[in-house]
């Protein structure tokens, strides 16, 4: 997989801006407190990963929406940073990247089928030999545990262990021992399960598909589609907040993973410029 970098197209980026400036009004907005926020439980810190708790602030002019690290507003910065993204910023980059998606879906369904299915197989093979390593590193340290308890018994024999140790060894041991079996058998089942897994993407591109004319965002068409929104702390550059977002979708888009964001410091409405990260198979 190669990724390489490009720059908006004119095109795109005239309607992000479009989709700014319409959002000021937008009801995306209105979720302050009896409804769960757009991106609640999807929005995560792409530093610790930890949920974006959704919140407003009354500024002179407006109100200020925005997203910012659950981790830090519960342990500080000690955890992680202070870092925050306004909703209409995010929103804009979620829509304009389904509205990319099901443009291309269109277009050409059975390339973009193509890729959706080659980008499962190699998360798929992905996995596998994860849970392989997982379940190479589990058999050893039970074997590891094995040898430990004849050592401690031969130890006891010789008179180097006292009976009393020997008996605390062998308790944690065996403790030990149970939770590796457990999670040994949670491993072989996972193994099994992946290996049996067939892909079908038809649904998925049909369930995308059917977003083609969608014109703003709501919290049914975010949950049907998206199962992650990673955002990063932002760096300044020339005075601007530079974000990185990866959007993961639950089909997994083989062309817009990521982008990257500059946002104006001084009004949380205006996104200035923007790359994206697009994803050749």
């Amino acid at each position: 997989m190669v990724i390489r970098n490009r720059l908006l197209s004119i095109e795109d980026w005239s309607e992000i801006q479009l989709l700014l400036r319409t959002n000021k009004g937008s009801k995306t907005r209105k979720t302050a407190t009896d409804d769960l926020s757009l991106f609640a439980n999807i929005a995560r810190c792409k530093e610790c990963r930890s949920t974006l708790s959704f919140s407003t602030s009354q500024r002179v002019s407006f109100v200020d929406y925005y997203y910012r690290c659950s981790r830090y507003n519960q342990h500080g910065k000690e955890e992680c940073s202070p870092h925050r993204i306004t909703l209409d910023t995010l929103s804009a980059v979620v829509l304009e990247d389904i509205r990319n998606n099901t443009r291309l879906a269109k277009e050409d369904e059975e390339a973009f089928v193509q890729r959706l299915h080659r980008i499962s197989l190699k998360e798929k093979s992905a996995d596998l030999e994860k849970k392989r390593k997982r379940e190479a590193s589990t058999r050893n340290r039970r074997i590891e545990i094995d040898g430990l308890v004849k050592k401690s018994f031969e130890k006891n024999v010789a008179g180097v262990l006292p009976d009393d140790m020997l008996t605390g060894l062998l308790n944690g041991y065996q403790k030990e021992k149970s939770e590796i079996e457990a999670e040994l058998s949670g491993i072989q089942m996972e193994i099994l399960r992946i290996e049996s897994q067939t892909t079908d993407i038809t649904q998925e591109v049909e369930n995308l598909k059917q977003y083609a004319a969608i014109t703003e965002l709501n919290r049914k068409v975010v949950t049907n589609l998206i199962q992650a929104v990673y955002i990063s702390e932002p760096e300044k550059v020339n005075g601007k907040k530079v974000y990185d977002i990866e959007i993961r979708y639950k089909f997994q888009s083989p062309f817009a993973a990521s982008y990257k964001i500059k946002e104006d410091t001084t009004s949380p409405n205006e996104v200035s410029s923007k790359h994206r990260k697009a994803v050749a198979i």
